[in-house]
């Protein structure tokens, strides 16, 4: 049982960055939501996902790719990331 910490501790070590970067957008989807009065369910109807992927999303713990990340924010409305 404690390898599985381990492996869970030093996963999160290699993957520090883009899982911060992960937490910072789901956090701003939550708050967009929140914003629009919208629930995960109908996010993830208007993206043509799962429930369970959109809750992914929001945990922060899925590693989302540029498609993903321009699709939320078609869907709704926002800016994201902001390339310089």
């Amino acid at each position: 049982r404690s390898s599985n910490w381990m492996e869970l501790k030093a996963y999160k070590k290699e993957n520090r960055k883009w899982l911060d970067r992960s937490l910072d957008i789901a956090l701003r989807v939550l708050d967009v939501l929140q914003q629009k009065d919208m629930t995960q369910t109908e996010l993830a109807e208007l993206m043509s996902v799962t429930r369970q992927y959109v809750s992914r999303i929001v945990r922060g713990t899925e590693n989302l790719t540029l498609e993903t990340i321009a699709k939320l924010e078609e869907v709704l409305g926002v800016s994201l990331i902001d390339v310089v």
